[in-house]
């Protein structure tokens, strides 16, 4: 198995107590379109993929932001978790963002809060370290390609209860091969890999689709171990008192 600097440490026991808010390096907010990212807050509720409004989103941010970002790091703030009575998925909004961008893109990270004022959040960082102990974590040497039905799943997991001591789930994936697609949304192998952890996530409705509206921390990175074709994936609890945006954060959401 490959490793990386980035993977939770494996743990035994189920739930991880409060974890310290690293507080956001940025020096500030620009306020034009800059190929030296610091940071940029577009102000607005974030329109999910698909949404009304996501062409007026989309040109928000392509006038913000220039599209040659490799490690976008966005921070969405929204005024509820739901949407017209339904929870969303927070991948649904990653992707209309990453539209507006331009290849490479090897990693990316999203992070969802509750709170004033809505908007966008968009940095150029690496991953941060994850939390740890986590309390799921394997590696996979191969993986699902495609959400097709019928398929068996991830055997060594099918067994394993669902995580139940916060609502809010962070997760981690992290490939070994460099042709996983990130900037054109995930709907082949990190979809794939992602309803592969219904055992961990559970399921709502009487579809029994994988409760994936729980993830509130997600980060995803590729290329890490190229001449292999497996993928590490690292689930940690986002506990329940850090859905409201943190103090640390609201003076760059302006």
């Amino acid at each position: 198995m490959p490793t990386s600097s980035k993977t939770c440490e494996s743990h035994p026991v189920v739930g991880v107590g409060r974890r310290w808010e690293r507080p956001l390096a940025c020096s500030g907010v620009i306020s034009k379109w800059s190929r030296n990212l610091t940071s940029v807050f577009i102000s607005g509720e974030p329109v999910l993929s698909g949404g009304r409004g996501q062409d007026e989103w989309q040109e928000a941010i392509r006038q913000r932001v220039h599209p040659r970002i490799q490690s976008p790091r966005l921070t969405f703030v929204v005024s509820g978790l739901k949407r017209r009575g339904h929870p969303f998925d927070l991948d649904n909004l990653v992707h209309p963002v990453l539209m507006t961008f331009e290849e490479p893109i090897d990693r990316v990270s999203a992070r969802l809060y509750v709170g004033t004022p809505a908007g966008l959040l968009i940095e150029d960082r690496p991953l941060d370290e994850l939390p740890g102990p986590c309390p799921r974590s394997i590696y996979l040497e191969s993986h699902s390609r495609e959400s097709a039905h019928g398929r068996s799943g991830i055997p060594e997991i099918a067994l394993h209860e669902v995580l139940t001591d916060h609502e809010g789930l962070g997760l981690h994936l992290a490939f070994d091969s460099r042709d996983i697609p990130i900037r054109h949304g995930w709907f082949g192998p990190t979809e794939a890999v992602v309803d592969d952890l219904a055992p961990w996530f559970g399921t709502y409705t009487s579809r029994q689709l994988i409760a994936d509206h729980r993830i509130r921390d997600l980060r995803i990175e590729r290329g890490l171990n190229p001449s292999q074709e497996g993928v590490a994936v690292s689930v940690w609890y986002v506990p329940d008192d850090e859905v409201l945006v943190p103090r640390g954060l609201t003076a760059l959401l302006s």
